[in-house]
């Protein structure tokens, strides 16, 4: 059983409940973790893990690899008119899944390659022949749903299945779905797309022949405002929590210990007091605006110990995403008024938005 007085001073994510041991997770990983010792001990192998300059230099090949692969995918699928329609939200899922478990183990599921051969599969056309294992991609896909000092000692066996699970958990469906918010919001505000190609026609034309790192990525600024803009309006994750170990002060009134404080992201990210115009799809507003830069950090991924340890790497997919996609293809709505209409499970997130996908015209 779990001993209370060793969390005196931090924040908990939820209270305590028996249903974690009785589930196995109580002192492992990091988000449910009550164990402020072991808690500390998984949050700095996984910052050690992600935040690295080697690891972020890294990211950026390996993102760009799968992208240009997921595109070849597209192209291959297309039909004669040189379209080719399909569920954009499954194709977020299955590139963050490849992504997130070529950087936690070192391999691959290959769940983009299998979710092309089923499509093909369900077309009555003939699958690609592969010489990956595929038969257990989709499997392992859907099965994802359903003392203070830091020491040198090694992970146990529990520890790393914890932090795994709890890895391919955040890495996924986080960033998926803010892809598919992002290519609603281009489709819907084309002056914010052209205003994108424009910046990607010349960011390509400078950068040649020579493939996207680190540090070029850092002058895609419109890209990364765009970004910001839909993490702000559109917010994946509005809502968090945390329970208090002790009594305290907010407001100006004493709360007791175990208080569940419900922090509302969404009401901060609209609220009028801190944005102008918050209901207004404005990339613009992240160019110097102080106010806003201030904000951002503890809005989207929260802030403090439980700051998101997988914050940058979140930008690099996204930016690498959608630089290499929409500098070289077209995607629009194969219904343009379809609504914006989302389910809400612990995350938000389109059910499905069908696209259509294409050569992008006038590309230079």
């Amino acid at each position: 059983m779990f001993d209370h007085s060793l969390n005196s001073k931090y924040m908990r994510r939820i209270p305590y409940i028996s249903g974690l041991d009785e589930l196995d997770v109580a002192g492992k990983g990091i988000a449910l973790n009550h164990n402020v010792n072991v808690w500390k001990f998984n949050r700095h192998f996984i910052s050690r893990a992600l935040l690295t300059p080697s690891f972020s230099k890294y990211s950026v090949i390996w993102t760009q690899n799968l992208v240009e692969e997921m595109m070849d995918y597209w192209k291959d699928g297309e039909d004669d008119d040189g379209n080719f329609t399909t569920n954009i939200v499954e194709w977020s899922h299955r590139f963050t899944t490849d992504s997130i478990t070529h950087f936690t183990t070192g391999m691959r599921v290959h769940a983009i390659e299998a979710h092309y051969n089923e499509l093909l599969l369900s077309r009555n056309k003939k699958p690609r022949k592969s010489i990956n294992d595929l038969k257990d991609a989709t499997k392992f896909f859907k099965m994802k749903y359903y003392d203070e000092v830091y020491t040198n000692r090694p992970l146990t066996d529990e520890e790393v299945r914890g932090n795994l699970w709890e890895t391919f958990v955040a890495g996924i469906d986080t960033t998926a779905n803010l892809f598919t918010f992002v290519v609603y919001f281009l489709d819907k505000y084309p002056n914010v797309l052209r205003k994108l190609r424009d910046e990607l026609d010349l960011f390509f034309k400078k950068l040649g022949d020579r493939r996207l790192d680190l540090d070029c990525l850092s002058q895609l600024v419109y890209t990364e405002a765009i970004i910001k803009e839909i993490f702000r309006i559109y917010t994946p994750a509005p809502y968090t929590a945390r329970n208090s170990t002790a009594k305290d002060i907010v407001a100006g009134l004493v709360w007791p210990e175990g208080t569940q404080y419900i922090i509302n992201i969404h009401g901060i990210n609209n609220n009028e007091v801190y944005w102008d115009e918050p209901e207004k799809f404005n990339p613009e507003r992240w160019f110097n605006n102080k106010k806003s830069e201030k904000l951002m950090p503890h809005v989207v991924f929260g802030g403090g110990r439980r700051v998101c340890p997988g914050r940058k790497l979140s930008y690099i997919e996204l930016k690498c995403m959608i630089a290499l996609i929409y500098h070289k293809l077209d995607i629009e709505l194969v219904v343009k008024d379809t609504p914006l209409k989302t389910k809400f499970v612990l995350i938000r997130a389109f059910p499905e938005l069908n696209v259509r996908i294409k050569p992008r015209q006038n590309n230079i």
